[in-house]
């Protein structure tokens, strides 16, 4: 996946900011993400955690800085159409799952 920051993080681990819980994503609901979007726009490939875990917040962009990240999403899903987008929510309203 191609970086979206100016500032990217150097390869490695990456320490989350915050101590929070993940929200689980359930096998069925990968599979129903993948039957929606492709199995090639589910990731859950560290680095697209990674860069998907950061945002223009000022004080992100410092952690950022230090290799650190706010909290790692679960899974990463890039849809293209406004039709994958509302399966997306179908999907995660159906498996109850957080979407951001």
């Amino acid at each position: 996946m191609p970086r979206r920051w100016p500032l990217d993080l150097q390869p490695g681990p990456h320490a989350e900011r915050l101590a929070t819980t993940t929200v689980g994503i359930p096998d069925p609901a990968r599979r129903e993400l993948a039957e929606v979007v492709g199995s090639e726009r589910v990731s859950s490939d560290d680095d697209a955690l990674v860069d998907s875990a950061r945002d223009w917040w000022p004080l992100s962009v410092v952690w950022a800085a230090q290799g650190r990240v706010v909290h790692r999403p679960a899974v990463v899903v890039t849809p293209t159409t406004t039709e994958q987008v509302a399966g997306i929510l179908r999907v995660a309203s159906h498996h109850g799952i957080p979407v951001t």
